[in-house]
């Protein structure tokens, strides 16, 4: 059986208030920030992942991240993350059976079965 691999993302969202006094100035910025050139400076000398497809195949960005062009593949089939108000808790148990495993305190099999476990109580 040939299971399709899918990757979550945390859905970040960037927006202007209603109530904001300076939607022009506010939406400026939006495009500063999310522009390419801007983009590159934050992921070159901040380490922070872009948000533009057309960054991840920028070379000196490649050689200081040789993992971004399979970051950038994972990412054309990424859905974003359940949203529910408990995703504070699911991650927070994810990210300790993961550790478990990591560390060898566990099987990836059983950590898994635990986490899934544990995560099933906190949904009902």
């Amino acid at each position: 059986m040939h299971r399709r691999l899918i990757h979550l993302i945390g859905v970040w969202l960037l927006g202007i208030p209603e109530a904001s006094k300076n939607h022009d100035t506010a939406f400026d910025f939006l495009l500063y920030i999310t522009g390419k050139e801007m983009q590159i400076k934050m992921a070159s000398e901040a380490g922070i992942a872009p948000t533009r497809d057309s960054v991840y195949p920028v070379a000196d960005l490649i050689s200081k991240y040789p993992w971004y062009p399979t970051q950038a593949a994972a990412l054309k089939n990424a859905v974003g993350r359940p949203r529910t108000t408990k995703w504070g808790e699911l991650e927070n148990v994810f990210g300790t059976y993961l550790q478990l495993a990591l560390i060898g305190s566990s099987s990836a099999e059983e950590a898994l079965k635990e986490a899934n476990a544990r995560m099933k109580e906190i949904l009902e």
